[in-house]
């Protein structure tokens, strides 16, 4: 993948690019650099802890790593940070491995 090759000089560059280092963890992801991916996200946390679509963005990560606590967690983040498009949420297929989870469950009770 070519972004995997571009996105740490790009970084390097932009250093407070919180989408930036985001897409950077989900592409990792895809290639099976996990450790590498959770670094990356919890970097775009740092830098805009209170963006809801960095809490999506992570949630769909950790979901798909498998960090099904830290994918609960990112969610609930992003609904208390404003996430609106609950309809969505509860579609969209990268949030498919939370769905059984019961802080997912107790997070969606009312929605």
């Amino acid at each position: 993948m070519r972004v995997l090759e571009l996105m740490p000089s790009y970084l390097e560059e932009h250093p407070d690019d919180p989408r930036g280092y985001v897409n950077y963890a989900l592409n990792l992801a895809q290639v099976g650099r996990v450790d590498e991916a959770r670094a990356m996200a919890m970097k775009a946390l740092e830098l805009a802890p209170n963006d809801s679509l960095m809490q999506y963005y992570a949630a769909c990560l950790y979901a798909a790593i498998g960090d099904l606590d830290l994918a609960v967690n990112a969610i609930a983040g992003a609904v208390n940070s404003g996430w609106k498009d609950i309809e969505w949420m509860k579609r969209d297929p990268d949030l498919d491995s939370i769905r059984s989870h019961p802080g997912y469950i107790e997070l969606m009770k009312d929605k």
